[in-house]
């Protein structure tokens, strides 16, 4: 569901080394990009090439990580890195591959083996290499996702609804303060996130049950049936407020 806008550090960190790697490493060697120009290294000497390999970023590079791999040490800080960095996002991706039915990950930096992380197929590297592999990742695991809940949850399921029911303007309200002083209410933001992830209600949670209307309808877990129900009055939006 797009994480609300929002990553945790923890499931980011993978994709971070790797963009890492690749946005400080490259720059250090003398090396030919895909016009054939020579572009001179920032640190051209010889324990950086001898520890990266003297040619190992010229385009188009099929193996760039290949010298690094094979010639370091056991258990060097940053081919350990490297290895399990890309070890830990491969996994994560073959395990949600499977749902991309309508995807074509053909060329996935994702798909690529350790020796090439973090480019593509003809060498090249994204603008931006880690939101590159985060984007990848998060659209094959939203296949997946819509797989699990159709065939979890029945239609008429309020987790169901809000994720079906979900788009990018969603985000919108809470990545946006709602007035001029940039403020956001502790109530407002909760009723928000929540209803965008389909989550009970935690301002509901205390009055859930209890009746209310004319009709003595009983409000549920989420709040859904007080939120569409009409109210009396011109003040709509200051009476389900107060409610």
């Amino acid at each position: 569901m797009e994480g609300c806008g929002l990553r945790e550090a923890t499931g980011r960190r993978h994709a971070q080394y790797i963009g890492a790697m690749v946005q400080s490493l490259l720059p250090l060697l003398d090396r030919c990009d895909s016009s054939g120009a020579r572009l001179k290294g920032r640190l051209h000497i010889n324990p950086v090439v001898n520890l990266l390999g003297e040619k190992s970023f010229d385009h188009p590079s099929q193996q760039p990580w290949a010298h690094l791999i094979s010639t370091s040490r056991s258990g060097a800080n940053i081919d350990s890195g490297l290895q399990h960095a890309w070890s830990h996002l491969t996994s994560n991706f073959q395990d949600v591959e499977k749902a991309a039915t309508n995807i074509d990950t053909s060329n996935y930096i994702l798909r690529r083996e350790v020796g090439a992380a973090g480019f593509y197929g003809d060498g090249s590297i994204a603008g931006l290499v880690t939101n590159a592999l985060s984007t990848e990742l998060e659209r094959c695991r939203g296949k997946h996702l819509s797989m699990e809940v159709r065939s979890s949850l029945d239609k008429d399921d309020y987790e169901r609804w809000s994720f079906e029911g979900w788009n990018k303007m969603s985000t919108v309200l809470l990545l946006s303060p709602l007035d001029q002083f940039r403020y956001f209410e502790d109530t407002t933001f909760q009723v928000t996130f929540t209803m965008y992830l389909g989550l009970l209600c935690p301002i509901i949670a205390p009055v859930a049950g209890r009746f209310f209307g004319k009709k003595g309808v009983r409000l549920d877990q989420y709040g859904e049936n007080l939120a569409a129900a009409a109210l009396p009055g011109q003040g709509y939006r200051r009476t389900h407020n107060k409610l």
